[in-house]
């Protein structure tokens, strides 16, 4: 008797504990809150509902692509909705670097996207196809001769594990049938170093004009014949000190004089005395 009113208790025990065991253990717009890189993925997973689905499930895989892709590809699509193509980046099985790394690498893995789970595409278009390669890891469609092209796997951005893994790759990924383009050019990337080391090229030549400071160099030339004239004009002034001198030699010309008057008093001494012989 006391066994049988034991059965429900421990029935409900149970329940509890698978309800705990499938109850997730996350929420992906909390997870993406602090990668603001994805701030435009986590608003559109929210405004479209595609985040209560992922949080009503357990073992997920979240391709994630950056604000610029995602601009990018809106900007090439600005009347699509983006609803599916947000389940086509939802893998439903965990998948962290480590497990894509040991996936085989002569095959590829075929994995269900919550977008097959809608019934909305034919076939097995709503798959993706892992290819582990050597050198990367890529995402691409499962339908043979599919031209939507592959993505490749960047890096891990964060996880719990077991429950969900959130991985970055480089491109938006398309189902064939829905006929949305890639963006004609790709997301703008980070200015490189070159162009702004080409620019200040023509600044850095213009210093050539320092060259002309080599005239005004030439022009104080003018200022330094000014001075070699004042001492020519000192030169007739030498003049004067030299007839200055020569007043001392005037009494040269009286000596002469009295020379003349001796010659003249002997002239008419000599003429005198020829008048009288």
């Amino acid at each position: 008797m006391g066994s049988l009113k034991a059965a429900p208790i421990l029935l409900l025990l149970f329940l509890a504990t698978v309800s705990a065991q499938t109850t997730p253990t996350f929420n992906i717009t909390t997870l993406l809150d602090g990668f603001p890189d994805f701030s435009i993925l986590n608003q559109l997973l929210t405004s479209t509902k595609v985040a209560d689905e992922i949080n009503a499930r357990q073992s997920l895989t979240i391709l994630a692509v950056t604000n610029g892709v995602l601009s990018a590809f809106q900007g090439s699509n600005p009347n699509t909705d983006l609803s599916d193509v947000l389940r086509y980046h939802v893998l439903l099985q965990f998948f962290g670097l480590d497990e894509l790394k040991n996936l085989d690498m002569v095959n590829a893995t075929s994995v269900t996207t919550l977008l097959q789970t809608t019934g909305r595409l034919p076939g097995n278009e709503g798959e993706l196809n892992i290819y582990n390669l050597p050198a990367a890891v890529l995402f691409g469609s499962t339908v043979a001769g599919s031209t939507s092209g592959n993505a490749t796997l960047v890096t891990n951005i964060t996880r719990v594990d077991y429950e969900i893994s959130i991985i970055q790759i480089d491109r938006v990924l398309i189902p064939p049938s829905f006929g949305i383009v890639q963006p004609t050019t790709p997301p703008p990337a980070p200015p490189t170093p070159v162009a702004p080391a080409s620019e200040p090229a023509t600044p850095a030549s213009e210093p050539a004009l320092a060259s002309e400071p080599t005239t005004p160099a030439s022009e104080p030339a003018p200022p330094s014949m000014a001075p070699t004239k004042p001492p020519t004009k000192p030169t007739p002034p030498t003049k004067a000190p030299a007839s200055d001198a020569a007043p001392g030699s005037e009494s040269a010309p009286g000596s002469g004089a009295v020379v003349v008057k001796g010659g003249v008093v002997a002239f008419f001494a000599s003429l005198l005395a020829v008048l009288f012989m």
